[in-house]
Formats: structure tokens, sequence, C-alpha cells
């Protein structure tokens, strides 16, 4: 796709495969845990692998050339790292997330069997820490 880019544009590239994904990674999973096997599983991770590789191909170079040329290396690894080190995280926010809320859907709050309670669990919490630092006597 890099080369593809370079003739067509980054643009199109990335807004493509950015509806493609959208459109498209929520049907697949859903059609994966219907009734999963292994050839299904590995329909949709080489489709999910497709999407990403596809973007990613546009995407680093689109990067690397928002950079001015004189910062372009450390600015692009400055950015690089505190992604990947911001991301690296992302499994104990979402284990943490599932053990605060006790719930196992707490990303999916606009759905209509989590969203609302999310929210006010989370107002519940905070009202009770403050009653129980209250009656702690610290105050």
């Amino acid at each position: 796709m890099g080369a593809l880019s370079d003739r067509i544009g980054r643009q199109p590239i990335l807004i493509v495969f950015s509806i493609l994904a959208f459109l498209t990674a929520y049907p697949a999973l859903s059609w994966l845990a219907a009734s999963p096997t292994f050839p299904k599983m590995l329909t949709v991770l080489l489709w999910l692998s497709f999407i990403y590789a596809s973007y990613n191909g546009a995407m680093i170079v689109a990067l690397t050339e928002v950079m001015p040329f004189n910062v372009r290396t450390s600015g692009f690894s400055l950015a690089y790292s505190l992604a990947t080190t911001f991301g690296g995280f992302t499994a104990a926010i979402c284990t943490w997330l599932i053990a605060t809320t006790r719930r196992q859907c707490f990303s999916r709050l606009l759905d209509e069997r989590c969203g609302g309670l999310w929210p006010a669990g989370y107002a519940v919490r905070i009202q009770n820490a403050r009653t129980a630092f209250e009656c702690s006597g610290y105050n």
C-alpha cells in the first residue's frame, strides 16, 4: 500500500481503510463470536491484519512527512515511543477498569445494556468514598 499511496496520495488510502475498519470490524467479530471455528478465526484475523497493514503503509509515511525535515527522526521517534509507552498500558488499564467497575462491558459506554450504568456507578462510588472519608474522622 505504500507504493499505491505514493501514486494516489496518503489521504485516500487512510480514509478508505479507516472506513473499511469502522464498517467491517464489528460484523467480522460478531460472525466469529456466533460460532467460533479455526477457519473463521483465521479469516477474521487475516482481514483485520490486511486492514491494519494497509492503513499503516500510508500512515507511517504520512506521520514522518508531517515533521520538519531537520527534526524528522527525533520527532517521529519521540511520538512513536510515547504512543508505545502509553499503549503498552492498555491491558493493565482494561484489567483495572473491569476490576473497579465489576463489569465486563466497561468499554461499551454507549451500549444500551451498560451505557447508563457505568457513569451512575462511578458517581455512586465517589459518593460512597466521600461518605467513608467523612466517617473516618480524618477530615
